[in-house]
């Protein structure tokens, strides 16, 4: 029981490590941009998920050595018993040396059980350690995604029998969420669509439409034109805000519709008119999250309850 509680000790500072290491690395390599937020929050879920599952194994480890020390001590007496016998039969043979190894056996048997004794609650409070850990984790009361999530729920969603559908948080979260919308869409006459089909609609749409979105693009030293904004658009895994929400709801001739925890729901109505002219099942529909990962932003698909 010490050699494994040892163990489990040495494996969580490891653990500890090992993280520290590892997220320390994605910061250096995936830089301070959206793509590295977005790398590092989901970094974090997995070791978060990786530690609850390593505390799991400890506590189920801890209770099966319980159960093996158990019977071992059983056996323990079973033996103890026999040697006992043993011991009387050779006291017939020579008492004085029979009675010198009772004594020492005796001694022996009772230091051992001190020692069992000692072993057994130090188990328990190991195991309700574990046990705590456990609990603590899973019950450290809601979460600033969870809150986030049931705000946008209570506000907008319940009373229209609309709920959140998530979608990969790998920087196409945008284009992906419209695109799964499209996909649930009664008209399928275009085929099924993913996130490049949309990242390579928006960018046809900001080129063809430059004097109208130039202007809005955010620029810096890394993309410096338009040109290279839109291509961006195209090709990277860079997020998408509210000017590609723009083009697409325009493209596509479609009212897209986002909600947020802080904000009335944004309605994008695009060259094809408003939703009452396109009917509800043209409306796509969005959420905003601002909390859904550790860092940064993330776009999910809003869908009809089933």
């Amino acid at each position: 029981m010490d050699e494994l509680k040892a163990k489990h000790k040495k494996e969580l500072k490891s653990f500890d490590g090992e993280k520290r290491t590892a997220l320390k690395k994605i910061k250096g390599t995936s830089g301070k941009g959206k793509k590295g937020k977005e790398a590092l929050a989901k970094a974090e879920v997995e070791w978060s998920r990786t530690q609850e599952e390593m505390l799991e194994r400890h506590t189920n480890e801890l209770s099966t050595l319980s159960s093996t020390t158990d019977t071992n001590t059983e056996s323990a007496d079973t033996t103890t018993n026999n040697n006992n016998t043993q011991q009387e039969q050779q006291q017939t043979e020579d008492t004085t040396t029979t009675t010198t190894t009772t004594t020492s056996s005796s001694s022996r048997t009772k230091h051992n059980l001190q020692k069992a004794k000692r072993k057994q609650a130090e188990r328990e409070a190991q195991l309700a350690h574990e046990s705590q850990l456990l609990d603590d984790a899973r019950n450290a009361g809601p979460s600033a995604r969870e809150m986030e999530l049931s705000q946008i729920r209570e506000l907008y969603l319940a009373d229209a029998q609309l709920e959140v559908n998530e979608v990969t948080a790998d920087g196409n979260c945008l284009y992906r969420a419209v695109a799964e919308q499209l996909n649930r869409s009664s008209d399928q006459s275009g085929g099924k669509k993913d996130y490049g089909d949309m990242r390579r609609l928006c960018a046809e749409a900001l080129s063809s439409n430059q004097e109208e979105y130039a202007p809005f693009a955010e620029l810096d030293d890394v993309i410096s034109t338009f040109d290279g904004y839109i291509e961006k658009v195209r090709s990277s895994s860079e997020w998408g805000g509210h000017l590609e929400l723009r083009a697409l709801a325009v493209e596509l001739k479609r009212t897209i519709v986002v909600y947020s925890a802080d904000a009335p729901p944004l309605e994008i109505i695009g060259s094809g008119g408003s939703k009452e002219e396109g009917g509800e099942e043209d409306v796509i529909r969005l959420s905003f999250h601002r909390n859904y990962y550790a860092l940064g932003e993330h776009y999910n698909c809003v869908v009809s309850v089933e």
